[in-house]
């Protein structure tokens, strides 16, 4: 009686997620797929399922995770380890919201102890399976894997249930993105090794201030970063230039002068270097000229000019006024100055005089640069540092 409880009971189960929408396969005891072509059978048809447990009456139920689902899954592995690394996140980004959350046995053949799978609405944008990337013994099930869900053996519902899953917070969501979905395309304008970080901050601070939530901002900077920047950066500096411009309030910087720097940097670091030495130089379209006629201070005094421009967009009367206020006080000389000398040492803007002219191959012509090793070819305008006037 007992055995065909524990049949019709992972049968039940199965249907159950099936109706829900949620496409499932089965798994053998060593939580690998059961079937020929792995998760990848995984499905919602209750005729194949029930031929499937009929053949196999105590197969784990694996569920598909990702857009297939509407889910996805963080794996808190390795208990305490887990769960530390997971506090430590926490800690860093705010803690995570109460979810359907399963308990799991942990695996004693790997000597890794009991954990638990947190539930989390699929965002719409392709969530990137991985194993240990976000931090240690912090696994996830999203696009391309999937997860084995009670009642398997080892697998009990701690809290929650699947009608109530929550949706992940932006920063969860922002680490575990994939940013390998879309298809290679025309590169269009270059944007060289020297000048990645500071082309991605430009792009990332004027989002911002436009209002952009770090997800938004994450995504605009992948794709910038896959079709313009060569090579691409890594992963984790496009995600952690988003992450700075960030964690300030939409809208908004900090009403200081680093505040101002940043967005001077924001605005205009797409154009400007500080090579230490020499001082600063402008990019012309062409090459970078050292600033003898005032370029700088002049993008400085339309930063300060924008910042009226942010006020009028706060909502908030007393805090529109303070903005207008701040705006105000940094016509100062004082101000632009600590603007400007702030600007000289964030992300992408210094550069060392060794770096200039680097490669005795590169010759800066009118109308971009020559490359002297292949003679003929040409690239178009684009600002290299390999292309600044002494």
């Amino acid at each position: 009686m007992e055995a065909a409880e524990g049949r019709n009971q992972m049968l039940e189960a199965a249907l159950d997620y099936a109706r829900r929408g949620m496409p499932i396969f089965p798994c053998n005891a060593d939580k690998t797929p059961a079937t020929p072509n792995g998760f990848h059978a995984a499905t919602t048809d209750e005729g194949k399922i029930r031929a499937w447990w009929a053949e196999q009456p105590y197969a784990l139920i694996g569920l598909r995770t990702g857009s297939a689902s509407g889910i996805f899954v963080l794996d808190v592995d390795n208990g305490e380890e887990g769960r530390a690394a997971l506090a430590n996140l926490e800690r860093e980004h705010g803690a995570l919201p109460e979810t359907h959350t399963v308990r799991t046995s942990g695996n004693q053949s790997k000597d890794k102890g009991p954990g638990e799978h947190r539930y989390f609405r699929y965002p719409g944008i392709k969530m990137k399976s991985s194993v240990s990337e976000i931090g240690t013994n912090l696994d996830v099930r999203g696009d391309g894997g999937y997860a084995i869900v009670p009642p398997s053996p080892g697998y009990q519902v701690a809290t929650g249930n699947l009608a109530k899953v929550a949706e992940a917070p932006e920063w969860l969501v922002v680490m575990v993105r994939d940013d390998r979905a879309v298809q290679a395309r025309d590169l269009g304008e270059v944007i060289p090794e020297s000048r990645r970080n500071a082309s991605l901050t430009s792009l990332a601070g004027s989002m911002r201030l436009r209002g952009a939530s770090t997800t938004a901002i994450l995504a605009a900077l992948s794709e910038e970063n896959r079709i313009k920047c060569q090579p691409p950066l890594l992963w984790r500096e496009v995600v952690s230039i988003a992450k700075s411009v960030g964690r300030y309030p939409p809208g908004s910087l900090p009403s200081t002068d680093l505040g101002n720097a940043e967005r001077l940097v924001g605005r205009h670091g797409h154009d400007l270097v500080h090579v230490y030495g020499l001082g600063w130089h402008v990019w012309t379209s062409q090459l970078w000229e050292r600033d003898e006629t005032g370029q700088v201070e002049r993008r400085a005094k339309e930063t300060v000019r924008s910042i009226y421009e942010e006020a009028a967009h706060v909502a908030q009367d007393e805090k529109r006024k303070t903005l207008a206020k701040w705006a105000k006080q940094s016509e100062s000389v004082s101000r632009l100055g600590a603007m400007i000398a702030l600007a000289r040492s964030e992300p992408g803007i210094p550069l060392k005089a060794d770096q200039l002219d680097a490669d005795p191959w590169l010759l800066n012509v009118q109308n971009g640069t020559l490359d002297l090793l292949f003679r003929h070819e040409r690239f178009e305008s684009y600002n290299d540092s390999s292309t600044i006037s002494g």
